[in-house]
């Protein structure tokens, strides 16, 4: 089976369809890759495990999201930083949203458990938007317009647990977030 660009599409477009059907949680690497027409090993031959395939569907149903925030970094020293991290904000909302049944079913299935798991203890960097985020606030870090002690990383894992809380529909909205952690990370007038 060929391991090409196309190959890993019809992955991605199986595993949103299968998803959408059994949930994330009783969604089967076997079903997704019968949706697929593939044998199962094709699954691994184009991702390590299965988080990274629900990932990566994830974000494939919402690659207008992930080419806009590729040339976040170049943004640096626009408009606000408050208007750049609300339109941030609300573009990740979405993918976040959709992202939530994910996040559930890691909760649910052991697998998932396990290499998120993995993940998290492995350290593993950022990647996609939320890299795309923390080089932006790099960029207006070195540009003056954010405190000099403003670490990007923290300050974009604090920006992303937001997105958590206002997708629950918990607490504060997303304007309320980025507004109160926009002030404390501008510099002193």
């Amino acid at each position: 089976m060929p391991r090409g660009p196309r190959t890993r599409t019809n992955l991605l477009e199986a595993t949103l369809v299968v998803a959408a059907r059994d949930g994330y949680a009783r969604a089967t690497t076997r079903a997704i890759a019968e949706q697929a027409g593939v044998s199962e090993a094709t699954i691994y031959r184009h991702f390590p495990d299965k988080l990274a395939l629900f990932g990566s569907a994830v974000m494939h149903a919402n690659a207008q999201v992930d080419e806009w925030f590729a040339g976040l970094p170049a943004r640096a020293g626009e408009a606000s930083v408050g208007d750049n991290l609300r339109e941030c904000l609300h573009r990740l909302a979405g993918v976040k949203a959709e992202a939530i049944p994910l996040e559930l079913a890691m909760l649910l299935d052991p697998e998932l458990a396990r290499s998120r798991e993995e993940h998290l203890v492995a350290g593993a960097d950022l990647t996609g938007p939320p890299a795309q985020l923390e080089a932006y606030l790099a960029a207006e870090r070195s540009l003056g317009r954010l405190r000099g002690d403003v670490d990007p990383r923290t300050a974009t894992l604090a920006l992303l647990a937001t997105l958590f809380t206002a997708a629950i529909g918990a607490g504060p909205t997303v304007d309320d977030c980025v507004e109160l952690l926009v002030h404390g990370m501008l510099p002193p007038e």
